[in-house]
Parts: structure tokens; sequence; C-alpha cells
């Protein structure tokens, strides 16, 4: 029995002692010659499997306990070079590693700061948009909405000094898309300027306008193919799609866009005036639009110096409008209802040369706008109380040429 108990002794003595062997020593700087804290030292197999790690102290010193055998150690801290070596771990054993700092030569290295600049001419404001707009991301509504002459909300609804009424162009161009549309298209980093046309001229047609503001992108021609659809509906009905498709070669821009709505619209009210005539009106209102779009556009950039650009927008806009009335005056009803219907029809065509010299701020161009108005309004009264039918027919033709400097 003492020989077997002697012989477990021994066994498990040998085991301890089999996997009691260490490796130490400590990490150093190799020009310094100072320890390094807290480098990693590892032991690998040779298949190159991690077996063991620990970190060097306060003094860089490590400790690596495991049993007797050849393997490879590694060593690593930033900003010095790994050290690798095969070692054999036998009893006790010391080894002090030297660690290689790594040098990496820098070019030199130049910063620029991409500010916003404005600059103020006779008839525009010009911003020159720089990083600290660009850096929010986003589209050309996030930009606008972070200038102080523009008033733009998450919606891209644009206003100017207060008023609505403005003219997006992008690249001095109108583009066949909604005003929110077309800025949710352009990111934020392809802006290079945005102008500022508060008193427009003549070649704008801004009959009416606040004013226009005028997108310059860096690139004019944005390759591949881009297709948007929307749809809308209210509770009445009325319901409406419109999709447009561009599509940009290496020097040419073309676009295409169709649209349908049905606007429908009811409104219920009633005047009312008391004292010696009373009186009472109740009025139903109901409108029925039906509008169709179809519109398209070329844009071509031959080179850096000329750009043409052709475009036409068809609109065919019908509505019916129902009035109902029922009037009460000393004590006499009367129902007067009005039925009309309007008929717009327009037809505006667009041809445009612009000549770039060297200067981006001077150029030549010559645009010609054609534009066909056809308007039918007609409204029938029933009964006919000193009130007459009327319907009125007319036709405007307008052209505007313009050549500017």
């Amino acid at each position: 029995m003492m020989k077997l108990i002697s012989f477990a002794i021994a066994i498990i003595l040998s085991i301890v002692a089999t996997y009691s062997q260490s490796l130490k020593g400590t990490v150093y700087d190799k020009e310094t010659n100072e320890s390094i804290s807290y480098a990693t030292v590892i032991l690998k197999d040779d298949k190159n499997e991690f077996l063991e790690g620990v970190t060097t102290n306060d003094n860089g010193d490590y400790v690596l306990s495991y049993s007797e055998g050849e393997y490879t150690i590694e060593v690593s801290f930033m900003g010095y070079k790994t050290y690798s070596s095969l070692i054999k771990i036998d009893k006790e054993s010391v080894l002090n590693i030297n660690l290689d700092r790594e040098t990496t030569t820098l070019d030199e290295v130049v910063v620029t700061a991409e500010e916003t600049t404005i600059k103020q001419l006779i008839d525009k404001k010009v911003i020159h948009v720089g990083k600290d707009l660009l850096s929010s991301g986003g589209d050309a509504t996030t930009v606008l909405s972070q200038l102080s002459e523009v008033q733009a909300d998450v919606n891209g609804n644009i206003s100017l000094r207060g008023s609505s009424n403005v003219n997006v162009l992008i690249n001095g161009k109108p583009s066949p898309l909604s005003t929110a549309e077309v800025l949710q298209q352009i990111a934020a980093e392809d802006i290079s300027k945005i102008e500022v046309i508060t008193s427009p001229s003549a070649k704008y047609q801004a009959s009416g306008l606040t004013g226009i503001i005028n997108i310059i992108t860096k690139k004019k021609v944005k390759k591949g193919i881009s297709l948007t659809t929307s749809t809308n509906v209210n509770s009445l009905e009325g319901h409406g799609v419109r999709s447009n498709l561009t599509y940009g070669r290496s020097q040419t821009n073309y676009k295409f866009g169709v649209s349908y709505d049905n606007r429908i619209f009811e409104n219920e009210n009633t005047q009312s005036r008391e004292g010696v005539q009373p009186y009472e009106q109740i009025n139903d209102y109901k409108f029925d639009g039906k509008i169709y779009k179809i519109n398209g556009g070329i844009d071509w950039f031959p080179n850096k110096q000329n750009e043409f650009s052709v475009g036409i927008d068809y609109t065919d806009n019908g509505h019916s409008l129902n009035n109902q009335s029922i009037i009460t005056q000393n004590d006499i009803v009367t129902n007067q209802n009005r039925y009309a219907t309007h008929s717009h029809i327009t037809l505006n065509t667009n041809g445009n040369y612009r000549y770039n010299f060297k200067n981006e701020e001077d150029f030549l161009e010559f645009d010609v706008q054609l534009s066909n108005n056809t308007n039918v309004l007609k409204s029938d009264f029933m009964p006919n109380i000193a009130v007459l039918d009327n319907a009125t027919d007319n036709d405007v033709f307008i052209v505007n040429t313009v050549l500017d400097f």
C-alpha cells in the first residue's frame, strides 16, 4: 500500500514539475534601455496557434508558466516593431527582450480650411459653400437651411424675405421637378455655390417673384439613371402620382417627367347678418380638379466653355366648381347654384445657350422662351337671378428673348 502511495506521489510531483517550468524576463526600449510597461507577451506553438499570454507590469517584467518545450514568443507594443523569436522553456528560463521603435516618415501635410464665403454683386449674392456647411451632410435643403438669406424647412419649402414665391434653378436651368423633389436629389457635397437673386432681371421672367435661388453644382452631369416616383391621397378620394426620370452620360443630361393630380376639396360656411334686415347665406362649395403634366429636356455640355439646353413643359389643368347657396332674407328663402368649368392648357418651350469665359463669374448667355396659354372659363347660374351666365375664351402667346452678359 505504501509503495502505491509513493508511486502516486511521484507521478503527481512529476506532472507538477513538468508544468511548473517558466520563462521570465524584462522588456526594454532598445534605444533608451528603459523598461516598457504593459507590453503584450504571448507564446505560440509550431502551428502558430496561441497558447499563453501576459502583459508586462509597471517595471516591464513578465512571467510565462508553461510546460517544457520549444515555442515562438512574440512581444508587441504600440509604436514598436513586433519582436518574434524561437525559444526553449527548460526549468526557469530567463529572456530579456529589446524592442526597436517603429520609424515612419511622413510627407509634408498642408491643411487648408475651406470656409463659406459670401460675395455681394450688384444683382445677386453669391455664396461659395465651404466645408463648414458641407460637413453637416444631408441634401441641398440642409445647406439652404443654414443660410441666413434663405428660410428652408425639412419638407423642402423655400422662402426669401418671408415669401415662398421663389424659383429654384439648378446650374441656371429650371427643373421639371418640384422644389422639394429637386432639393432632395442634390447631395450637400455636390454643391459648389449658391446664388441668391432678390431682384431678378427680365431674363428670368420673374414678374411677381420674390427672388430666385440658383444652385451651382460641382459636376453638371451626373452619370447614370435616376428614377423617382411619388403618390399622394386624401380623405376625399383626391389622389395623384408623379414620376421623373433622369439619365446622365459623359456630356449630356436627359430629363423626362409625367404627373397626374386629382385634387378634391370641400368647404361649408355660413354668412349671417342681424338687425333690421336679417340675412343668412349657407354655402356648400366643392372643387374637383384634374391636372395632367408632361415635361422633358436635354442639357449638353460639349466642353467647359459651351452649354446648350432645350426643354418643353405641357400642362392640362381642368377643374369644376360647384357652389350651392341657400339665402334667407326677410323670411324669403332662395336657392342659388353656380356650376363652373375651367380649362387651362399651357405649353412652355425653352432654348438656352451659354458661353463661359475663363473667369467663372463671366459668361455670355442667349435665352429664348415661348409660352402658349389657352384658357376657357365657363359659369352657369341656376336660377338666373340678376346674374347672367358667362363664358370666357382667351389665348395668350408670349415670346421672350434675352441676351445677357
